[in-house]
């Protein structure tokens, strides 16, 4: 029982420090040529933040270029949702739906799964679209 107990505690406690949600990413923002670390202190924050990221303290001079990069932390891209409307024109009916909204959702990068529905005005028509 002792040993059960403290495998429940060790799992209980791993999950409460593993990081929520999804991190983000680096990217390479380009910049003005950098010159020192001095120099990198002062401009990479800024170039970050104004890329919507944070400076992560790196940078670099890539052989052959005239210019710089900062190191940025970029936040994570947005969730989309599984399931979205989207306007497909006017359709009165199956059939129509059936020929316009597996290419309406494709062009979404998404796949048509049979639903739509008539807009709010009623003169259109919305295709539901699923996350491939």
């Amino acid at each position: 029982m002792r040993r059960f107990a403290g495998l429940l505690f060790a799992v209980i406690a791993a999950a409460c420090l593993m990081p929520l949600g999804s991190a983000g990413y680096a990217k390479d923002i380009n910049a003005p040529l950098i010159a020192n670390d001095a120099m990198a202190k002062q401009m990479c924050p800024q170039i970050c933040k104004t890329s919507g990221g944070k400076w992560n303290g790196k940078w670099s001079t890539p052989q052959g270029r005239a210019t710089s990069v900062c190191g940025c932390e970029m936040p994570p891209p947005p969730k989309e949702p599984r399931k979205k409307n989207i306007n497909a024109g006017p359709i009165s009916d199956d059939q129509q739906a059936k020929k316009m909204c597996p290419t309406v959702c494709k062009s979404e990068k998404r796949v048509w799964e049979g639903e739509w529905k008539k807009s709010d005005s009623g003169r259109g028509g919305m295709c539901t679209c699923y996350l491939k």
